[in-house]
């Protein structure tokens, strides 16, 4: 019986070792705009969220440790919005870094249910001296003991291409455009005809 019991004991030592640490946080709605290749340069915008499905009765996050998101993006800027299941939000201003480090502390409700942090990331596409894949985003969680939880980590990559982008690509006009345009040369046609008593 003994035996037995230290069989089973040790069973579920094994078994909680090697199934892996599911993230209690999950990535969705990953937008790049432009989508790849990106020209060296180019303005770039990243847009997602990170929800954090939870009980009333959870955290949504752990307190003690730290979601941390780097990208390779040059002259990055994030902002971010924090909704909770109780429909409370709040927005930052743009956070200029190739790292945003957030805190548990800022991440971790009890009592709302689900939480959802939506992302926005503005940067350009590095110069590389060749073609080359860029990380885009590495977004992974820190634990109480200041180590990388590796099961969580979420990567996005994104080519760059030897072009270049430039401010003096020609921009076609929008339609509303061209009609403001049309109506304005109008009004002046029809303001000389008037001048000099010709018909309309």
């Amino acid at each position: 019986m003994k035996h037995t019991i230290q069989r089973i004991l040790l069973a579920a030592v094994f078994l909680a070792v090697c199934i892996p640490v599911v993230p209690a946080w999950n990535v969705e709605s990953y937008t790049m705009n432009p989508s790849g290749p990106l020209p060296q340069n180019a303005p770039v915008t990243v847009t997602f969220s990170v929800d954090f499905p939870a009980e009333a009765s959870e955290p949504t996050f752990p307190a003690a440790g730290d979601l941390v998101m780097t990208t390779g993006l040059a002259k990055p800027a994030w902002s971010y919005t924090i909704t909770t299941g109780d429909g409370g939000s709040s927005t930052t201003p743009a956070y200029y870094n190739q790292t945003l480090d957030l805190s548990g502390l800022l991440l971790s409700y009890k009592g709302h249910g689900s939480e959802a942090l939506s992302v926005t990331l503005k940067g350009t596409a590095p110069a590389v001296p060749a073609p080359a894949n860029i990380t885009v985003l590495d977004l992974h969680e820190i634990d109480k003991n200041g180590k990388a939880v590796t099961s969580t980590q979420v990567t996005r990559t994104a080519a760059v291409s030897d072009a270049v982008w430039t401010t003096a690509t020609p921009q076609l006009a929008t339609p509303a455009q061209t009609e403001q345009q049309a109506g304005l040369w109008d009004r002046i046609v029809g303001m000389f005809k008037g001048l000099f008593g010709m018909p309309a």
